[in-house]
């Protein structure tokens, strides 16, 4: 994420035509609201520097201060999140990487803000030669790592404080920026690049947020009204009163759905068992609980009653099982 640009309305796009914009869809749905335009990150130009220890050593710093700052979003983020930025973590401590950006340095005898995104490329060629799909889609994770680590030494902040319903334009999100998106605010989201299987795209889709990639992001559509058609895989700005009243009725379709789901009695299955030995079929059966514990089946086919202490563990082990 980069520098955030003003919601207000750009001159530089007409008010009064609808400009439609067609990408490819990730996640369908549909959002309607004003663009908010993310600057992408600075160009990070290559410097020949004299002493390879001391950019070593700032690499290290800025590595550093990168893992402190995922283990925190890691810490405060939603079950949603922590996997993808878990994986991320992993990838970020791996050997090869913090190896292949001193090599960097150290051959190219270049700033380590640099030496970062040309290892992040280097790696990220690698996974796109793999044969598995999800694995081919964890080049971006590995560019977006390294470009965090740039990011770090260059000082390019992320910072996002949102009061208003928006549609992101960037172009590319990273799992980080999701997680620690307000999602009360954010409706949906438009990039130029993208993956249908990356970690984004996966936040994106637990998170029900539309999105769609491969759409020239301009600076000009910042503040622009717009109607996201993640359905159709296309951005309307300054939508027509056809399409807005069609993209309403959507939105209203949806929440209709989502009150009769929250409004939906569920009803509750439980078992009728006669000992622990029921339990296992209960389980199997996704039983809510046990409704009736036939208790007299304890003291049956027996010459003496059961203790209190048998009783007791037969009571607790049926518990346990069951959780």
């Amino acid at each position: 994420m980069g520098e955030v640009f003003s919601v207000e309305s750009k001159e530089s796009v007409s008010a009064s035509t609808m400009k439609i914009l067609q990408g490819n869809t990730v996640i369908g749905g549909v959002a309607l609201a004003k663009i908010l335009f993310l600057k992408a990150h600075p160009k990070i130009e290559k410097k020949n520097i004299c002493d390879i220890n001391a950019e070593i050593a700032r690499f290290e710093a800025a590595w550093e201060n990168v893992k402190v700052d995922m283990q925190a979003e890691i810490a405060t983020a939603d079950s949603k999140s922590k996997d993808v930025l878990n994986a991320q973590l992993m990838m970020l401590e791996d050997a090869s990487f913090i190896d292949a950006v001193n090599d960097q340095i150290t051959e190219l005898q270049t700033c380590a803000e640099y030496a970062a995104v040309a290892a992040g490329k280097v790696l990220a060629a690698e996974f796109e030669t793999m044969h598995d799909s999800y694995m081919r889609a964890r080049s971006e994770d590995m560019k977006q790592i390294a470009q965090r680590v740039a990011d770090k030494l260059t000082g390019f902040t992320n910072d996002l404080d949102l009061h208003e319903e928006v549609i992101l334009m960037a172009e590319e999100f990273t799992p980080a920026q999701l997680a620690a998106f307000d999602k009360k605010y954010v409706k949906g989201l438009v990039a130029h690049k993208g993956n249908a299987t990356s970690h984004t795209a996966i936040l994106a889709g637990n998170y029900g947020l539309p999105y769609i990639f491969g759409v020239e992001t301009e600076e000009e559509f910042a503040g622009v009204d717009a109607v996201l058609d993640a359905e159709n895989g296309c951005l309307a700005l300054n939508p027509s009163e056809e399409k807005l009243e069609w993209a309403k009725a959507k939105l209203a379709e949806k929440d209709a759905i989502l009150a009769q789901e929250e409004a939906a009695t569920k009803m509750k299955v439980y078992a009728n068992i006669s000992g622990i030995e029921d339990v296992e079929l209960a389980l199997k059966n996704k039983a809510d609980g046990i409704g009736l514990f036939r208790t007299e089946f304890l003291f049956m086919n027996r010459d003496s009653a059961p203790s209190e202490e048998e009783q007791y563990n037969v009571y607790k082990a049926v518990l346990e099982a069951m959780g």
